[in-house]
């Protein structure tokens, strides 16, 4: 209590001095210039921030639950107190404003990404490493030249080992010879960056394990949880879930709608409508 009383009256002697304390924004966003500000192309113009946690760089939407928590974070090693969320968010909207205007302009990808003739594939890990693949061969490196965004949604790969074979994969397919070399095609064609994607379509009678393949399509691509989710019901609701995942997988579809098939088509063709996510 005591305390409390000593802090008040030092305040108010500041304030009967004419010093003024710095609004709780204006030390968001001046703890904010810790960070370094990037923006994707247009038409999105989305606002990004790489920050360093624990000696890795991370990249975050500056809009996102992330990286509020991080400012916020930043705010609380500062003051030892908490922020107020209408400064909060007035310093959101600022920061991206800045990103925007005054960050440099760079792609931020989602799970593969394609980079001086190297691709990328992020790990998904707390490290944020990512394993480069060349002609030569593939490594796990710790500083991608690539900048990745992450959704709350997705898990990690597993780290890669070497000498095995594609070979060990067919014992959780059931499939014929020509459907695994089919499925073995899908699964390359998903990790290459920048391209045209095939939309496999799983069919079967029940219990011949439709549903688990594609599980392991997307455990062995872009894992997340869950899996596998229900069927958009607008454009808008499938373009946002494909900005914040690699691959989309739908179970118990029993039927397409004209708009719908038309979409997903663009989607694999790099074409058609977009939109920003919230």
């Amino acid at each position: 209590m005591d305390d409390n009383i000593a802090r008040l009256a030092e305040l108010q002697e500041k304030e009967a001095g004419g010093e003024k304390r710095p609004k709780q924004a204006d030390m968001l966003i001046g703890l904010a210039a810790a960070a370094t500000l990037i923006h994707t192309p247009a038409p999105d113009c989305d606002a990004f921030a790489d920050i360093t946690i624990d000696g890795h760089r991370e990249t975050h939407r500056v809009r996102g639950q992330a990286f509020r928590q991080w400012l916020r974070h930043q705010y609380f090693k500062k003051t030892k107190s908490g922020v107020n969320s209408d400064a909060l968010q007035i310093a959101v909207e600022t920061i991206a404003a800045k990103a925007t205007f005054e960050g440099s302009e760079r792609e931020v990808h989602c799970r593969v990404a394609g980079h001086g003739g190297a691709i990328y594939i992020d790990l998904g890990d707390r490290a944020w490493r990512a394993i480069k693949i060349t002609r030569s061969g593939w490594a796990v490196v710790a500083d991608p030249p690539v900048r990745f965004a992450r959704s709350p949604s997705m898990q990690p790969l597993p780290v890669p080992a070497r000498g095995a074979s594609i070979e060990s994969l067919r014992p959780f397919c059931n499939l014929s010879e020509v459907g695994f070399v089919l499925f073995v095609a899908v699964l390359l064609a998903g990790l290459r960056p920048n391209s045209n994607y095939p939309v496999p379509t799983i069919t079967g009678e029940q219990g011949c394990g439709k549903s688990s393949l594609a599980r392991i399509l997307v455990w062995l691509i872009d894992p997340r949880m869950p899996e596998q989710r229900s069927m958009p019901r607008t454009e808008e609701d499938l373009i946002v879930a494909a900005q914040s995942q690699h691959v989309l997988a739908f179970d118990n579809v029993s039927g397409l709608p004209d708009w719908l098939s038309d979409a997903i088509c663009r989607l694999s063709t790099g074409g058609g409508a977009g939109t920003s996510v919230p």
